[in-house]
């Protein structure tokens, strides 16, 4: 986890954290050279992390005066270290799936698996959305950035835009056009007075045909048709998003009030975008900017911003409609365009929500938040569009039912400019609404299919009629929102109306309709006054129902109608008005009637299409694979109560498509209780209760299937095999054995000789034996499923190898406990089986632990070796190596190793302390040695004494170190010191009193060799005044007064030292040397030849009789003499041991 303060790359230090989204984390850091900048982190364990990566490596090299540069990036393993370019070299990130252990053949190379992408970034101001939320009005009323202020900011991003789709940039096989994918309000960032466009996660190459029918890239609010359709993108992709931001932007608001996933992009493939906000001559151009052909849209992004700055320069009013206002500005108010009147919309005969809606697409990225402090953390925007088509849980709402007034609604603003309806996507551009600085020409439109079956003078005679009875509906109380089935001439365009307590108070009178300039009137030939218009019925008609966009309503009642055609029919029946875009696209009308047959039908008509028609035209949906528009289809036709075991299935199916289980589920269970032998719904429903981890319920499913349809039930043995395994593993995770242990033998007994079925059991059985700590039975089950499934076998190699490696441990623990040398044989056997399975860093350090057991060290060191390449932070690898070079007496590689576990383990590791405190007294560090021994001791919470031994060797060390050196007090505090932890070595502590008794022997022999006699005397003398029966005291007062010529007083000294010490050589030794200088010879060869009787190892004694034979001089003494001569030069050559005590032993290997 990142915290304020760290430095994942050297130089970059965290500051401040600035937001988070799905895959990663943005922070303000401070950089080298006294500089701020944002460090983005990237998950590269997933697809998305993976698609980031190679966004970055596309965008790396691209520079542009408005595109956010990317300076620096840096991969990291996953313990934050930086990876170097030969590591990296070791993966291959170029495909979809980031592996997640190093391969066996790559092992002697210290390569380290890449985990997080950290991206250097300028640090911004604020993103636009940030702008745009200090723009709001009174109670975060939707108000946009100031339009001047705005246009600067879209200029900058054209440029961007439009340099990033142009085809200028080398990525290595020539030059290619790059989309950003993504743009939107939160990407924008303000830098100084500037816009950057920044994020570059989902840039891809245009023309790339690398695509998933599961998973759309982007945000649904900004996103293209031909994105949502999985088509290639193209250079007006990114326009289509930067012309919604801008309608954002410029209005605090988005161009739908959809809750739902589904309906955000119905709105988009359909092209009912509410631009009514914008005046007419932005609308053109947003329309035009969003066609749903990306030919017909501009042919650059600059050329779309640079017709705005034309357009608003005659026509800038926006509509600030806050909640719950009753009045507003109408569109297009100064402009030239004529209004006519019209009824009012059915929304706005009621408070609007949409504040609160606007923000679930827009301001909830699928990233997850991106706002955060300066700006910034529109960095953060973070997280992967992808995420959004595979949950719905973002949506605050998702409409089972289509609301009457919100999604299927016909846009009326985008028929104000046409002439006769047309296909979505073939809309021109009103040039009279614009003005002649911003001419567009219109865009060409195909011919229409089906001619129109009304003069225009009949047409304009039928809607005065209707206009009149709407009039006295309206005057006598009745309540009736027809403003969606109004008929219109579509060379006119309607405006909105003030209104009170959500009702237009009053019927505008009808304006003479405007004839457009450059558009063409289409009529038929006139027909008879008296001949009624002709009106279908539609209770047996077989419709095409794609998309269902228009609505009929007869007793309350709803029945959708296809909008792809060419006439406009009308009719009442008693007090009902129903006004049908009955268009190209229906098929075999069983029967037609006239208006008076309508009439007199009365309120008996039902419009309801047949229930299969529903059905097969979903299917046909499906397997285009458009997801969003088969659900919304099969909603609206369960709304018209056709809720049948077909539509509930179909519905359940686009729901499983889309990955939405528990909505799946419920759809299902309708279609189960449509019809309760419904045995495919049963099967489909534990589909997705697979999916969703419900086992039992899966089961249960799948158990009514094999009842409702025993004939099938060999088809589900595999599904039922599945479920009870995933309910083992279920219960294994609550501990819950027993029950596990029931499914599985359960499975068993299902699956039968059938090999993929019987696997499957026997990996659950063998997870539960695993858990059971059944080790050989869980082995056993493992290899039995491998040989009978291979896929299987490649799958469970994780799991087999895991069951090897705690093995392997308890062999070892074994081993160690009984001493029994053979089990270290098998936990190597299995060690190594487990590492050819999965080679991984515990199971070498097993393995590593079992050759120093055997004391080979050198295999050991090797597996160490091998399990600090997968993972160097193993902190036993570490250890149990120095503990190998302990062994090989390769001390300073120890300290190395056991640093380094201390690093890792600073506060739990006394065994590391004690070990490096043996190496570093073996290499006669003693500060540090002490220093170490003495943290072991702190850490130790039990058996501390091998820390104490080690501790008492430290302080001896020491303390003989102050000794040579003359510091006598010192010395004599570490002896103190050392004997205190010496409980435990009865040597050592013998050899301790020893020198300390000896520590004034030391200090009075140092003053004598100095010659400061006087001063040593007094010494000498208070030593033996303290210890009166202390040999040692009257030896060294002997040596004193020998060193001052008072031999009478040295040989009285020696004589009583030999009383108190009788079988101690060296006071014979030196009383036989005071002889031996005061020419006393007989007597001295006596005391020496007493001394090499009881150490005939002492040089110095035959060195001294040599000496005293040559003295006394009789003719026998020179052979003696020559003899003890070559006894002490062969003794010479000898270095005995000068410590009896034994050196303190090391903790043993971790286990």
């Amino acid at each position: 986890m990142l915290r304020k303060g760290d430095e994942p790359i050297p130089g970059y230090r965290l500051a401040h954290f600035l937001g988070r989204g799905a895959f990663g984390e943005v922070w303000r850091a401070s950089a080298p050279g006294g500089t701020s900048a944002a460090l983005k982190f990237i998950d590269l364990n997933g697809k998305q992390g993976l698609k980031e990566y190679r966004a970055v490596q596309r965008v790396k090299e691209v520079r542009h005066a408005h595109l956010l540069p990317i300076y620096a990036f840096w991969m990291l393993d996953q313990y934050g270290d930086v990876l170097t370019d030969t590591e990296l070299e070791a993966w291959d990130l170029s495909g979809s799936v980031m592996p997640t252990q190093i391969k066996p053949e790559l092992l002697h190379v210290e390569a380290r698996p890449p985990a997080t992408l950290v991206v250097a970034m300028l640090l911004g101001d604020k993103s636009l959305s940030d702008r745009l939320d200090e723009c709001r009005g009174p109670k975060d009323e939707p108000r946009g950035i100031p339009i001047d202020e705005l246009l600067d900011y879209m200029e900058d991003a054209a440029k961007g835009v439009d340099f990033l789709n142009s085809p200028r940039h080398d990525l290595g096989d020539g030059p290619v056009a790059l989309q950003h994918c993504d743009i939107k309000p939160q990407n924008l960032l303000l830098v100084g007075n500037s816009v950057l466009v920044c994020d570059f996660g989902l840039a891809r190459v245009l023309g790339d045909d690398q695509r998933t029918k599961t998973a759309l890239a982007g945000s649904p609010a900004y996103m293209a048709p031909e994105v949502i359709r999985n088509r290639k993108p193209s250079s007006a992709t990114d326009q289509y998003a930067l012309a919604i931001t801008y309608f954002e932007l410029r209005t605090g608001r988005l161009p739908f009030d959809h809750e739902s996933y589904a309906a955000v992009l119905d709105a988009h493939l359909r092209g009912k975008l509410d631009w009514s906000l914008l005046g007419e001559p932005e609308q053109a151009i947003i329309r035009k900017a969003t066609a749903l052909e990306p030919k017909d849209r501009f042919a650059t992004s600059l050329e779309m911003i640079r017709a705005l700055r034309r357009a608003v320069g005659h026509d800038s009013a926006i509509v600030h409609s806050g909640v719950g206002t009753s009045s507003f500005i109408p569109p297009g108010v100064g402009s030239s365009v004529v209004q006519p009147s019209g009824p009012p919309r059915p929304q706005d005969t009621a408070v609007s929500s949409s504040a609160t809606a606007q923000t679930v697409i827009s301001k909830t990225p699928t990233g997850g938040d991106s706002r955060g402090d300066s700006g910034a953390a529109a960095l953060a925007g973070a997280g992967s569009p992808a995420d959004l088509a595979s949950s719905r849980e973002t949506a605050l709402v998702t409409q089972s039912t289509v609301d009457s007034t919100s999604a299927e609604e016909p846009d009326e603003h985008a028929e104000r400019a046409k002439p006769s309806p047309a296909k979505p996507g073939d809309e021109a551009i009103d040039t009279a609404a614009m003005p002649k600085s911003a001419h567009v020409e219109p865009a060409k439109r195909k011919p229409a299919e089906r001619p129109v079956r009304e003069s225009k003078s009949s047409a304009s005679s039928s809607r005065s009629a209707l206009s009149l009875v709407l009039w006295l509906a309206v005057a006598g109380g009745l309540t009736f929102a027809a403003w969606k089935y109004w008929p219109r001439d579509t060379s006119v365009t309607k405006p909105s109306v003030p209104k009170k307590n959500g009702v237009s108070p009053v019927e505008p009178p009808p304006v003479k309709p405007v004839e457009t300039p450059n558009k063409t009137n289409r009529t038929t030939p006139p027909v008879k006054d008296d001949t009624p218009p002709v009106v279908p019925q539609l209770a047996t008609a077989r419709l095409r129902f794609d998309p269902p966009d228009s609505r009929v309503t007869i007793d309350g009642q709803l029945a959708s109608l296809s909008p792809t055609g060419e006439t406009q029919l009308e009719a009442q029946a008693d007090k009902q008005i129903a006004v049908a875009a009955t268009r190209e696209g229906y098929r075999d009308f069983a029967a037609t009637r006239s208006l008076a047959e309508w009439q007199s039908a009365g309120s008996s008509i039902r419009l309801e299409p047949l229930p299969p028609d529903y059905v097969a035209e979903a299917r046909e949906m499906l397997a285009q694979g458009r997801v969003p528009q088969a659900i919304a289809f099969l909603e609206r036709a369960i709304a018209l109560g056709n809720a049948t075991r077909a539509l509930y299935a179909t519905l359940g199916e686009a729901r499983q498509q889309l990955g939405d289980h528990p909505s799946a589920v419920d759809a299902f269970t309708k279609a189960i209780a449509a019809d309760a032998k419904a045995a495919g719904a049963y099967r489909s429903r534990a589909a997705s209760y697979v999916q969703m981890k419900k086992w039992t319920e899966a089961i249960a499913d799948l158990e009514h299937f094999t009842e409702l349809a025993p004939q099938s039930a060999a088809e589900v043995v595999a599904d039922r095999v599945a479920a009870l395994a995933g309910r083992v593993y279920e219960a294994l995770a609550a501990d819950r054995t027993d029950d596990a242990l029931r499914d599985a033998a359960q499975a068993l007994d299902l699956a039968g000789e059938n090999p993929s079925s019987k696997a499957t059991a026997l990996v659950a059985r063998g997870a539960v034996r695993r858990k059971r700590e059944q080790l050989d039975d869980a082995i056993g089950d493992f290899r039995a499923a491998a040989k009978l499934d291979a896929d299987i076998a490649g799958r469970l190699k994780p799991a087999l190898a895991e069951a090897l490696l705690v093995r392997g441990r308890a062999s070892n623990e074994k081993a160690l406990q009984s001493g029994a040398a053979k089990l270290f044989d098998a936990a190597i056997e299995d060690l190594t089986e487990s590492i050819t399975l999965a080679p991984n860093d515990e199971s070498y350090a097993a393995r590593g632990f079992a050759y120093n057991a055997r004391r080979e060290y050198d295999k050991a060191i090797q597996d160490f070796t091998r399990a600090l390449v997968i993972n160097s932070r193993n902190v036993l690898a570490y250890h149990n190596r120095g503990f190998s070079y302990n062994a090989k007496q390769e001390y300073n590689k120890a300290v190395e190793d056991f640093s380094a576990a201390i690093r890792l383990k600073p506060n739990d590791h006394p065994s590391a302390y004690n070990n490096r405190g043996l190496a570093y007294l073996q290499l006669g560090e003693f500060d540090k040695a002490i220093d170490d021994y003495t943290e072991a001791i702190r850490q130790s919470r039990v058996e501390p004494e091998q820390s104490k031994v080690g501790l008492a060797f430290a302080f001896r060390g020491r303390g003989e170190r102050f000794e040579k050196q003359g510091d006598f007090d010192k010395a004599e505090a570490d002896y103190t010191k050392a004997l205190e932890h010496a409980a435990k070595a009865p040597q050592l502590a013998a050899e301790l009193r020893d020198r300390i008794s000896g520590i004034a022997s030391n200090r009075a022999t140092a003053l004598a060799l100095k010659g400061n006699l006087g001063e040593a005397l007094a010494v000498a003398e208070e030593y033996v005044a303290r210890h009166p029966k202390e040999p040692e005291a009257y030896a060294t007062r002997a040596y004193v007064y020998f060193k001052r010529r008072q031999y009478r007083e040295s040989l009285a000294d020696y004589t009583r030292a030999i009383e108190f010490d009788p079988k101690n050589p060296k006071h014979y030794m030196r009383r036989g040397m005071v002889h031996t200088v005061d020419r006393n010879t007989n007597a001295a060869i006596k005391d020496l030849s007493t001394a090499i009787d009881l150490d005939k190892t002492l040089v110095e004694a035959y060195q001294l009789r040599a000496k005293a034979y040559e003295q006394r001089g009789l003719q026998a003494d020179a052979a003696a003499a020559a003899a003890d001569q070559k006894k002490a030069a062969e003794l010479s050559k000898k270095t005995p041991d000068a410590s009896g005590a034994s050196p303190p032993v090391p903790n043993a290997p971790l286990k």
